[in-house]
């Protein structure tokens, strides 16, 4: 036990003496006491080194990491837990919306990368200005509110921290900074430093997927103004949703220097189609009253066949059922952008995108083969 520890227990005890309380009211307030005690322990312990950004954020964050982690978290993570050490990383994740992206990204990384000291400065990139100031205000509402930060991270959250709305600057100097896509950002510092980490959080917006003029003013600035904005040890993290086959981030995962990978909600569809059509069916005949519970029954009928197969990323958090029902509300073709990052409309698309799971090449033509 340190020697803090050791006194503030003995302060404990010497206020529950004095005050008159009886014996067993003294021993239940002493225990409460110890208990509160070992928990401030506990936050202050936790080690600095070899410690996952996920089990950070657990421990700090627990009201953001309820569910256990998707694929796409453990990698994200992964890449995360190194990136500081790697200077000019590059990292562009596309996956579904509502897959907690920003909660890992742009809260929980952010908050870490600052407290730590791991960069200097941080530059906090949305499709609008308001936009990002709110993904800084989740950060600044953890500074000022988050009890085991504040007392594990005393040196950088003391008075000297200042939160404003679009500029937060802990008490070691870290700043953290919010801009829109187009803001002029040209010769930004924070004393001799330059942006040492850029994080952008869907940069492009719905107006970008319509209009193939804003999709290049957007990717002009990106490349011409915010990744100059840095240095070559700055460190790129790009989250965004699949808006467009030609958005930034479905470009940036076929561009050279980027660390990439693009991630569905349903990894690998169940095979009996025929059933998902028929319930579908079900699920929209908006003539029948109680079509939402026959479809319940109807999958419950057949739940272990129309189950078999898939693969889900996030299934604690979105199960097949879960999944199939937005398919059907919001329609496919919005399903496949927001939830799958593939922009495209699969109804007007000759052969299933499945025909071009498996790559079959072969030299001479077979015999057999007839088209």
């Amino acid at each position: 036990m340190s020697e803090t520890t050791s006194q503030r227990r003995n302060d404990a005890h010497r206020l529950a003496a004095a005050s008159g309380l009886g014996s067993g009211a003294l021993a239940q307030l002493t225990r409460s006491l110890h208990l509160a005690i070992a928990a401030a322990d506990k936050v202050r312990r936790l080690p600095r080194e070899g410690v996952s950004l996920l089990d950070w954020g657990r421990h700090y964050l627990p009201e953001h990491f309820r569910q256990p982690p998707s694929r796409m978290h453990l990698w994200l993570g992964e890449q995360l837990d190194s990136m500081h050490t790697r200077r000019g990383t590059k990292i562009n994740v596309v996956g579904p919306r509502g897959s907690a992206k920003s909660t890992l990204g742009t809260l929980a990384y952010v908050l870490r990368a600052a407290l730590e000291g791991w960069e200097s400065y941080i530059m906090l990139v949305g499709d609008t200005q308001y936009q990002a100031a709110s993904h800084l205000e989740n950060v600044c509402r953890e500074l000022r509110q988050n009890d085991a930060i504040r007392s594990a991270y005393r040196q950088a959250t003391g008075p000297e921290m200042t939160l404003r709305q679009s500029r937060v600057q802990l008490a070691g100097g870290v700043t953290i900074e919010a801009f829109g896509t187009g803001q002029s950002i040209r010769g930004r510092r924070r004393g001799a430093h330059r942006p040492t980490l850029i994080v952008c959080d869907d940069i492009q917006n719905d107006h970008h997927a319509v209009s193939s003029h804003r999709r290049e003013q957007s990717d002009a600035w990106f490349h011409g103004t915010l990744m100059k904005a840095g240095t070559k040890r700055t460190n790129v993290l790009n989250l965004a949703t699949a808006l467009h086959r030609d958005a930034l981030a479905v470009q940036l995962d076929r561009r050279p220097g980027w660390t990439s990978r693009i991630f569905k909600s349903i990894v690998r569809w169940p095979p009996a189609t025929e059933l998902w059509k028929q319930w579908e069916a079900i699920y929209v005949n908006f003539e029948d009253a109680e079509h939402e519970e026959h479809a319940r029954r109807f999958f419950a009928s057949h739940r272990a066949e129309m189950e078999s197969g898939a693969s889900l990323l996030w299934p604690e958090e979105e199960d097949l059922y879960t999944l199939m029902c937005m398919r059907a509300e919001g329609g496919h073709t919005a399903f496949e952008r927001e939830k799958q990052s593939s922009p495209i409309d699969p109804n007007r698309c000759e052969w299933p995108e499945n025909y071009f799971d498996d790559l079959v090449w072969f030299d001479d033509w077979p015999e057999t083969l007839r088209l």
